[in-house]
């Protein structure tokens, strides 16, 4: 393609012919030979630096918007790269690679995660003679350098009867392996970019170890140590006694399972449903306690539900791991794994109360009896997906699901939400979740520090669909899912209307200075189970209010406080009762509520709120959060009941310790009262 812009002669040529074509004089209008052929670049713009982020240093300039170099010139003329070593053929892109007289091209730079610096030239060249007439120089930085494993921990462990196994790495640079201790029974094999093969000789004597550090290329600061583990003849897996899984992990000595043990257990973690890390494998036996299993590489986890697998133990850590604070076994290779046999798996752990739950149920396969879920509206992943796979990188993609039990306690339900819309927990968007009550099946897992349930199937879920044989009755409820107000209740077309006043009397109003508008973004329910291919296929179900800064304490009564009311009668109800709530701040939101109560309409409230709470940042979860909260026993059987949510401190939902933003929002997405 041909950028060009006449040239001033030409232009004039032009004019020349239309006004003198009548009186047929003769214009010769050939361009002049006489020239020097010449070409610039406007301010003799002849380099580039980028950043490794694709960045030229301007914020409008960046690889989405490229870089433009203007040409001033008379001749015919071509961008060619040259000296571009290090660059892959989509690593950068010149458009349009040739042009006539004056014109400009855009160069664009896309991001590289090496660690080095690289630089090409790109040569601007006469098409007819093929002279270099202009050099640009195209220079782009590299990132921090960084080396480690791609695995967790610092350690491998290898059978006593040799073993070939191959080490990955997560690196940006150019390295080199060796062996700093046993290079009499370790040998480096085969090398990619990113693994090393390591053999291991067979070991007759005692248990021994291994040092092999990697290092990068020209900065030996850059490195990293793995520790290689392999037992001798009293770890010979053929000798190994066999002990559950209760007595395997009570004979754990400093994190290490010292003696020749091997363990025999169920695989109760499904591959399949994609909702646990593929490198993970959970087993459980008869004693009731369970494992879970971290490969070194994912490829080597082939084992499926159900399947009973002998696991060699002896020389591998049990540790706790960071963040999460779950206990797994890291680093285990397939020689760790003595047998594996097809078979009908093992029950789960049967809980008739979710405060029956312990510790020792981690990393086990449980049964919730008779609960339901609290918000039982949209499907496995009520979540924006479109804000999520955006590259916001400190957005969490994945979803907990609130239950309860009879007692009114509440676990919560994790699905993965994967990279992708099509990635993740394979069931995430397979159904509605069901109205009724029923049990639930899955794995007690650790995440951010507390226990969860991990679903491993659809066939896990084997609650209810009839509503009305749930335990909490709805009250009064309250729902925004688009502008007619209906929530879909089933796959496909199915409908449930949802008035703003709630199936019973009440109503949710905003008191105070802010106004009330309703927002299609950060939450999602799905109107359509069988459509999963973008945002457009969701319904969002927020209310956003602003104007927060009216925090109750000090001078501001309850009464004055900005904040959500809900108005309702809970007569004929004497049981116990709940407030359920789905709500999230702005960044500069109010981040801190409290929960009031009023028997006369409103017009007192209680001066201590019975419940507190902290808002989520819909900004970092981009999802509401749901509370449930007891409301007190003044509230049952009453005619004309208020409850009250307002901030009870003026700070920000982000944490940053600041006052709430004049322009600050909380949204409401779904508010009920309910009762037993």
């Amino acid at each position: 393609m041909k950028n060009i812009r006449l040239n001033k002669f030409k232009s004039l040529c032009g004019l020349a012919l239309m006004s003198l074509v009548t009186l047929a004089v003769p214009v010769s209008c050939e361009k002049e030979t006489s020239q020097a052929p010449y070409l610039n670049l406007e301010n003799d713009d002849n380099t580039l630096s980028v950043t490794a982020d694709g960045n030229y240093g301007a914020t409008s300039e960046s690889y989405a918007s490229g870089k433009t170099f203007v040409v001033r010139s008379n001749v015919e003329w071509k961008v060619v790269a040259t000296d571009t070593t290090g660059w892959g053929k989509y690593d950068f892109d010149v458009f349009p690679t040739e042009g006539e007289d004056d014109g400009d091209f855009v160069v664009r730079v896309k991001p590289q995660e090496a660690a080095y610096e690289r630089s090409m030239k790109l040569s601007i060249v006469a098409k007819k003679s093929g002279d270099s007439l202009k050099t640009i120089t195209v220079t782009q930085t590299g990132r921090d350098p960084f080396l480690q494993f791609d695995f967790l921990g610092s350690s491998v462990s290898v059978s006593s009867m040799g073993q070939n196994t191959t080490i990955q790495l997560k690196t940006n640079i150019n390295w080199t392996a060796d062996i700093i201790e046993g290079s009499s029974w370790l040998t480096l094999g085969a090398v990619t970019a990113k693994s090393q093969a390591v053999t291991a000789a067979p070991n007759t004597g005692s248990s021994r170890t291994g040092l092999i550090r990697f290092s990068m290329i020209g900065n030996s600061n850059v490195k990293v140590d793995l520790t290689i583990k392999q037992g001798g003849a009293d770890s010979d897996p053929l000798l190994a006694e066999l002990k559950t899984i209760s007595q395997a992990i009570a004979s754990v000595q400093s994190g290490v399972f010292k003696t020749n043990i091997k363990v025999k257990g169920y695989v109760i973690s499904d591959r399949s449903g994609s909702n646990t890390p593929s490198n993970q494998m959970y087993i459980m036996d008869a004693s009731g306690r369970g494992l879970r299993i971290d490969f070194a590489n994912a490829a080597e986890n082939i084992y499926n539900l159900n399947d009973l697998v002998t696991v060699h133990l002896v020389q591998l850590d049990l540790l706790t791991e960071s963040g999460s604070g779950a206990a797994y076994i890291p680093n285990v290779t397939s020689t760790q794994i003595l047998e594996s046999t097809t078979s009908s798996g093992i029950a789960p752990i049967e809980l008739s109360s979710i405060s029956n739950l312990t510790s020792a149920h981690e990393n086990t396969l449980v049964k919730f009896k008779n609960v339901e879920y609290m918000i039982p509206y949209g499907d496995y992943y009520s979540k924006d997906e479109a804000n999520i796979y955006s590259g916001i990188a400190t957005v969490v993609v994945d979803y907990r699901i609130p239950f309860q039990d009879a007692s009114g306690n509440v676990f919560e339900s994790y699905v993965t939400g994967g990279t992708s819309i099509s990635t993740g927990a394979s069931f995430k968007h397979s159904r509605f979740l069901p109205k009724g009550k029923g049990d639930l099946v899955g794995l007690v897992v650790m995440k951010g520090g507390a226990k969860v349930l991990v679903m491993r199937n659809l066939l896990d879920d084997q609650i209810g669909s009839t509503a009305s044989a749930r335990t909490w009755k709805i009250v009064s409820e309250w729902v925004w899912p688009d502008a007619s107000q209906n929530v879909a209740t089933t796959a496909g077309t199915g409908t449930q209307i949802a008035s703003l006043n709630g199936p019973v009397t009440g109503g949710l109003s905003l008191y105070g200075p802010a106004t009330l508008t309703t927002k299609y973004a950060y939450a999602y329910w799905r109107t359509n189970i069988a459509v999963q291919a973008g945002a457009t296929d969701y319904q969002s179900v927020n209310t956003a209010g602003a104007g927060w800064s009216k925090v109750f304490g000090g001078a501001t009564t309850i009464n004055d406080a900005t904040g959500w009311v809900i108005s309702l009668s809970t007569a004929g109800y004497t049981g116990n009762m709940a407030l359920i709530l789905a709500t999230s701040s702005s960044a500069t939101g109010p981040g801190s509520f409290g929960v009031f109560y009023s028997t006369d309409g409103g017009t007192t409230y209680n001066t201590t709120p019975f419940a507190t709470f902290l808002t989520t940042n819909w900004s970092f979860n981009y999802c509401l959060t749901q509370y449930r909260f007891d409301l007190p026993a003044e509230c049952r059987n009453k005619s004309n009941v208020a409850i009250k949510i307002a901030p009870i401190a003026n700070l920000r939902s982000d944490g940053s310790g600041q006052t709430i933003g004049s322009s600050g929002t909380n949204r409401v997405g779904y508010a009920a009262v309910v009762a037993q």
